[in-house]
Formats: structure tokens, sequence, C-alpha cells
């Protein structure tokens, strides 16, 4: 492929210093459309972007996906912990804070995500010097209390803390803690590594301690240096004062705002007396910091320089603003604004350009400040432009050095190793250090994808051959993709529940136990697993192979009859509303308060507010519900799909030879699903559905079953605030035998329903062809005489017709037959009307005819 032409960073000016050798390969995180991964120095990818966030933990990475999940990869990006955490933390010591998805409380594990310690802590700090600061709830106050242990989970200092701490850990064996005193006041304090209280604790003071061990103490507007045994080494004070450490046993200072010096933080000697030249300073990197200063004394005109440990100034004041040196190179701004790069003779590495953004690219939550393993991420400024149609099957072709940079990083702050560009298409693509695309690798469907979804009036059918195969592959990977997310999440809130759970906890603690009641019903229900032969109830069973979990006809029906009589017993009026009640009677909430905050409440738990009569009512219909057919569940392994096997016993049903044709099936399914959504004849409610095939219907004549998949959403409006609105995926398996059918059906719910459908159908397709009815049961073994079902292949798609859509064909019948009715006895009239007409008309010609012959006779 084509090389992208990176700017030469530095290569034009001739005045810089030399740039480094390229060090050995070493990963950084790279991303592109949201997804992270990790490239080599070459800029290629090392670990699949697979990833929402890349951080880096001392010798490994914490991976993080979009869901929420973490895991862990090692220094050369190997997968070690799947995403599995809630948290992980920063190791040290072999060890990491982390949160599990099966407890809210933290622990620590090893990097092969076993727990050294158990998560029983609210919170933990990573290991610092070999201990660490962890925090617990008390239950019955409330409060926390935090103490310091060390790698085997044993207390290590003997005074306890408050769970707040200024510093992550000790450094220099010293530590900044907050402890609180009984009106829960915070108060900082410094401590050593027994526990001692080198500053005592007070209410208003902060503490800082420098990574070169200088030690700072803030109390109100008074600023001091100390030593390791609290000794005072310099002071200055006042409401204009100022003091921040600088690294290297230096610190700046200030008297006032109008001038500044720098101090010795090791011995409190003044380095260089308060100067108007210097207006303030930060730290020192690689022997130099840049500090605010006046162009010239008595100036009010302002910018930033360096100087070196001496104070001498080593590059002039001429940025807007400067950063700090690592690896021979800072980032500066120029007095417009624009970014650039300098080395530390100050020569241009990267001349200021406008519309493009240099920011510090770390890769660690805890990056050392002094670190010069800190990469350059260069972007740039980038304006949206309409969706405009383009041919996704030519995309290959475009140029990538025509396409906008939109982000490039930097490896050692000079060379650009991989970038980020602008396709024509709309979409961004990713490409190495020699401009060889790596991101997408199906460049085709990822444009037509976009073409699609954002160029209006564009559809499958403007697809060539080519885009539309490409398409097709695409939206399998995203399915795929989409599929692992609700997954992940139900994972991810496997404990801590998700919002509505959370708020159930809260307002209704006593539904929200027996929903976990209920919950541990059909987890320890008697899944099997095994490869062994199943029953499902009746003549049916399943060949199970290992890869799915199976509860049987029988543990089912025990299963349900444990909840019934879980949830026999009413449950009382939920907590969050008798506090309402009470506050209304005691006059605290008014009237109008008390019945919005009802109605909120019997939105959110409407089962509760149900009468007695109510309650048996829906308790007898759920029974009497309840099919008198053997039912089983099936589910894989990581529960990210579930089953549903029920068998008919509705007699042979034999496969059409010519089924039905799919859209003649979407008919009768928008037909019922408009009755669904409406009240009846009133329209009331008004509703509105769609159907569309995820998988056609599919008759596989040799194994006697049948399999579709359909997705539909419905949207019905009434006498309600909010329209209801809902949508899924219904898949089916139906397997046919002598005198039973047996259904196997899966329904997604939601805007990932389509997604998971599409991934996960083949494996529920595959279920059914493991489904085995008894010896003498089968298809094949259907003799005369053998009851058989009168149900159609359609019938058994869609199934029964809705009751509104029942009661309407029979008013439609009985208004038709009312009309031939009527029609036949107006036909019927007609015709004696026309009989009688011509009756008399015979009559009167047979009168005039007597006549004449009477006036001839005479």
């Amino acid at each position: 492929m084509a090389s992208l032409a990176f700017p030469a960073w530095g290569a034009e000016e001739g005045k810089s210093e030399r740039a480094p050798e390229r060090a050995q390969s070493r990963l950084s995180p790279f991303c592109v459309s949201g997804h992270c991964g990790l490239v080599d120095a070459d800029g290629n990818w090392q670990t699949a972007p697979r990833f929402s966030r890349l951080v880096r933990s001392r010798d490994y990475w914490v991976a993080h996906r979009a869901s929420g999940l973490v895991g862990l990869l090692d220094a050369n990006g190997r997968l070690l912990i799947a995403p599995s955490f809630v948290r992980i933390g920063t190791f040290s010591d072999g060890l990491a804070p982390a949160q599990g998805t099966k407890s809210e409380n933290t622990g620590f594990i090893r990097p092969d995500g076993t727990w050294a310690i158990e998560p029983r802590y609210s919170s933990a700090r990573p290991f610092s010097e070999g201990v660490a600061l962890v925090a617990s709830r008390n239950a019955e106050t409330g409060s926390y209390a935090a103490e310091f242990i060390d790698p085997a989970g044993r207390r290590a200092i003997k005074r306890t803390f408050s769970a707040n701490a200024s510093q992550p850990g000790f450094r220099h064996g010293l530590m900044v803690v907050d402890v609180e005193n009984p009106e829960d006041v915070f108060r900082s304090a410094l401590i050593n590594h027994a526990g001692e209280f080198i500053v005592p604790p007070r209410d208003d003071q902060t503490i800082e301690v420098g990574r070169d061990g200088a030690i700072l103490v803030r109390t109100g507007d008074r600023f001091r240096l100390i030593d390791r045994n609290g000794k005072k080494l310099f002071e200055v004070s006042g409401e204009e004062a100022s003091l921040n450490l600088a690294g290297d046993g230096l610190a700046f200072f200030s008297p006032d705002e109008k001038r500044a010096g720098m101090v010795n933080a090791r011995t409190g000697a003044v380095v260089i007396p308060p100067t108007p030249l210097w207006v303030s300073g930060d730290a020192f990197s690689e022997g130099l910091a840049h500090v605010r200063m006046r162009q010239q004394l008595g100036s009010d005109e302002l910018g930033e320089g360096y100087i070196d440990r001496t104070g001498k100034v080593k590059i002039p004041p001429v940025f807007a603003t400067a950063g700090r040196f690592r690896g021979g190179i800072a980032i500066v701004t120029n007095q417009e604004g624009d970014a650039g790069t300098i080395d530390r003779s100050g020569a241009w590495v990267s001349k200021p350009l406008k519309g493009r953004r240099l920011v510090e690219a770390f890769d660690s939550e805890n990056t050392d400040e002094d670190s010069t393993d800190i990469h350059i991420s260069a972007s740039y400024e980038t304006f949206y432009e309409e969706p405009r149609p383009f041919a996704a099957e030519t995309a290959e072709s475009v140029h990538p050095e025509n396409m906008p940079l939109v982000e490039q990083l930097l490896e050692d702050r000079r060379t650009a190793i991989a970038a980020v560009g602008r396709h024509p298409c709309g979409i961004e693509i990713a490409v190495n250090r020699e401009g060889q695309r790596i991101w997408p690798e199906n460049l085709v469907g990822h444009c037509a994808r976009k073409q699609l979804s954002d160029v209006l009036h564009y559809d499958e059918e403007k697809l060539s051959p080519k885009a539309l195969s490409a398409y097709k592959a695409f939206k399998k990977e995203e399915s795929r993709e989409k599929a692992e997310w609700p997954h992940e999440v139900s994972e991810r809130d496997r404990y801590s529940g998700n919002v509505e759970e959370m708020m159930t906890r809260r307002l209704y603690p006593e539904k929200a136990e027996r929903d976990a009641d209920l919950r541990r019903l059909i987890e320890n229900a008697g899944w099997e697993n095994g490869k062994t032969t199943i029953p499902l109830g009746g003549p049916l069973s399943l060949a199970a192979n290992g890869q799915w979990k199976v509860l049987s006809s029988e543990k089912v029906t025990a299963w349900r009859e444990q909840g019934r009589r879980l949830v026999a017993t009413p449950l009382p009026l939920p907590k969050a509303y008798r506090d309402l009640q009470e506050a209304y009677k005691e006059g605290k909430v008014t009237q109008a308060e008390f019945l919005a905050g009802e109605r909120n409440l019997k939105k959110l738990f409407p089962d509760a507010f149900k009468t007695p009569a109510q309650a048996e009512s829906q308790q007898n219909d759920t029974a009497d519900g309840v099919p008198p057919i053997p039912t089983a569940f099936v589910m894989d392994h990581a529960e990210r799909w579930q089953a549903i096997v029920s068998i008919v016993d509705s007699g042979h049903f034999r496969l059409p030879d010519s089924p039905p044709t799919p859209e003649s099936i979407l008919d009768t399914l928008r037909q019922y699903g408009f009755w669904r959504n409406t009240d009846g004849l009133s329209m009331v409610t008004k509703g509105y559905s769609t159907y569309s095939w995820i998988s056609e219907p599919r008759i596989d004549r040799e194994a006697h079953s049948a399999n579709w998949a359909f997705r539909y959403s419905n949207l019905s409006t009434g006498t309600t605030d909010q329209p209801g609105y809902s949508s899924g995926v219904v898949a089916t398996v139906a397997v046919m035998g002598r005198t039973h059918t047996a259904l196997l059906t899966t329904e997604w719910h939601g805007p990932f329903s389509e997604a998971l459908a599409q991934t996960y159908f083949d494996e529920i397709v595959a279920v059914g062809r493991n489904m085995r009815f008894a010896e003498g049961q089968g298809y094949a073994d259907y003799q005369a005489g053998d009851k058989v079902a009168n149900a159609s292949l359609e019938r058994l798609i869609t199934g029964e017709p809705p009751e509104n859509y029942k009661a309407f064909s029979r008013s439609v019948k009985n208004m038709l037959e009312r009309d031939e009715a009527e029609r036949r006895e107006n036909l019927i009239n007609a015709v004696f009307r026309i009989l009688g007409v011509a009756a008399a008309g015979a009559a009167s010609i047979m009168g005039a005819r007597r006549i004449r012959k009477s006036g001839e006779s005479k």
C-alpha cells in the first residue's frame, strides 16, 4: 500500500539536537474510532484494537472494554486476564487492588487474576513501600475507617485513619493521610512507616511530599518547607505569598505576586532571591524548569522560558506556554497559541502549525512525572462535512497520503509511528509508520456501512456485488462485537445490578431481596452441562455436548413450584411509600407532593399496590397459564443466550411441499401486530408494528425440522403520557416427530437484539439438531391412523391470531353474512316485484284479449 506522508518533525530546521536512536520495540496504546490496541515501534498492531482504553500498570496493561469490564495484558500485549473485573489498579509488589463482579468490595489480585487478598474492603490503594491503605465501612454507623496492611493482608500500622488520602502511597518513607475527628472533619497529617505523626493533623492545612523527598506544608497563608523530622527549613507567608515544589531538591517561592525566587528544599537556603523578572515557576525536568517571566524589568509583557538549577536563563521567555522536557523534547505554544516542540537548546523540532494540537499521551494513571516514556499525540483540526455518496467498492484505491490527518502518535516525541486519516467515504483509517493501513481490515465493508447509515436515500440495492459482500461480512463482524456488549454489561452488573435494581434496593428493599431469592432459585435449580443425554420431557431428549447448560423439564417444574411458593406471601408496601405517608401525616410534605410521589412509586412498583383480589386473580392466572406440556431451558455456558423448549402434542406435523412465501408470512405478522397494539374497534389505543426477517424460514427435510428468526418493533399510543415502544427478535427451531413437535424458542429484547440474533442463531439451530425423539416416536415413524396436526407452517411461525383480530374477523364475517342475507332477500323481493308486475301485465293483457274477443263475438 502507498505510504502516508508524515510531517518531517524537525528536519527543516537543521538546528535541533540529533534525534535519539530508535529504541528497542516498545508497545504504545493507539486508538482509532474508539477501538484501542497496542502498536509496536513500526506502528503495527501487537494487540488487536478490541478495547476502549489501555492503561499501563507497571509491567502490565489494564485493558478496558466499553462495557465497563477490565482485563489485564502483559508487557507484550498478551492476554493474562480476560475482561472480567470492574476495576484493576496499579500493580506493586506483584499485587493490584481490584474489584470483581461478584462483590462490590475491593481486594488484591495477582497477575493471573487470582485473589491474593479476598475482596473485603470498601476501597483500596496500591501497595507502596510494602504497605497499602485500605478502607472498611461500619455497617451500623455507615462510617469508614482506613488502615494499612502488608501483602499478606495483615495490619501493618496500629493507628487507623480516614478513608481519604491526598497522596496515593508512601514516598521516601512518608505519606500524607487524613484523620477524622468526632465531628466528621477531615484533618490532614504526615506520618512515617511506624504511623507516627511527623506533622500533627489539622483541618486547615495541606501537605505535599515531592518525588525528590521535599516536604511542603501549607497552613492558611503560611507556607513551610520541613525536613523528615518536621523541623522547619524555610517559610514564607502572606495573602499573596506562594511556594511550590519544583523537584531536583528545589522550590519556587514568592512573598507577593510581583516577584519570585528559588530555594533549596532540602536545606532551606535561598538559591535565587525574589526577582521582579520572575512571576512563577514550575517543576524541573531534565535539568530545566519552565518559568513565567517578564520580557524586561518593569514590563507587563510576560512569556515562558527555561532556567537551569542555578537560575540562569537557558531559553528566553518567548513562548505563551511551555511544558516539561521528556526525552529532550518539550511542547510549547507561540504567542498566537499554536503548538510546536523544541529541544533543550530552544531550537524548533517541529514548528507551530495552525489547526494542530499537541498533548502528552500519558499511558498510566500513575505516571512518574520525570519519566521520558511518554509519547506526544498530535491531533488535527477537522471540520464537519455533509455525508456524500461514495462508491464503496473503490475505497481501497484512494491513496492514504491524500487523506486529511486526524491524529498522529509520536514514538520518541519526534517520529510518527502511526496515524489516523479521514477517508473520503466518511470513516477513519489508521496506518503504520510506512503508511500501510492497519485498520479497518474490511475497508470496503466499513465504507458501505457508512454510506448506508449517513447518506440520504442510499440503500443496499445501490451497492455493487463486491460492496454488498463486504458489507455483509462487516455486519457479521459488527454483530459479534455488539452482542458481546450486553453480555459484558450483565457480567459487570451481576452483583451491583443495573439502575433499576439499584433503585429497587434503595426504595423497596423487600422486593429487591425477593428478586435476589428468585435469581438464586434459578441459578441453583440443577443445571446439567456434561456430555450426556438429558431428558427434555415426554418423548424428547437432548444429546448434550458439554457446550450448553440444560434444565430438564422435571427440574423446571420443581423450580416453578418453588417460585410460586416464594411469591405467594404478599410484600409490604415499599418503605419509600411508608416514609412518604409518615411525612405527609407530619405535615413535612404537601398533598400535591404526596400525590406526585405516590404516582411515581406506583409506576416503579405497580405490583406493590394491587389489591388482595387483584393479586389472587393474578396468582390464579399465572398458575392456570402454565401450559400442561413439558418445558425445559437451554443456554450456553456464558449465558449469552437462553432458549425455552416446548413440546406440542398436536399430532403429526407434515412439512409442506410448497411452503408459504416469506412475504406472505410477514403480511400476517403485520396484521396480527396491528391488532395486538390496539384495544379493538374503538381504536382508543393506536398501534403500529413492523416485521422483517433475520433469517427466512428454512426447512431441513432430512432432519425433519424448520427454523426462522424475525425482528419486530411495536409502537403504540393511547391515553398514557408516553408512547409505548418495544423491539426484539424471535428465533425458533421446530423439530417434528411422530405425534409431537418440539419448539426451541429464544427471544431477545432491546437495541442489541438484532446483533444477538445474527451472532447466536446458528448456535441455537445446532441445539435443535441435537434434539432427539424416543425410539418409535420420530418423524419417519408415522403410521396411518396417528393423530395429524391441523396447523400450517405459517400458523406455527405467526402464532394464533390475537383476540382483537378474531373479534374483528367475526364482525366482518357476520356483516358479510348479514349483507349476503339482505342481498338475497332484496333479490327475492325484487323477483317477486318483477313477477308481480309481470302477473299484473299478463292479467291486463288477458283481460284486453277477453274484451276484444267479446266484442268480436257480438
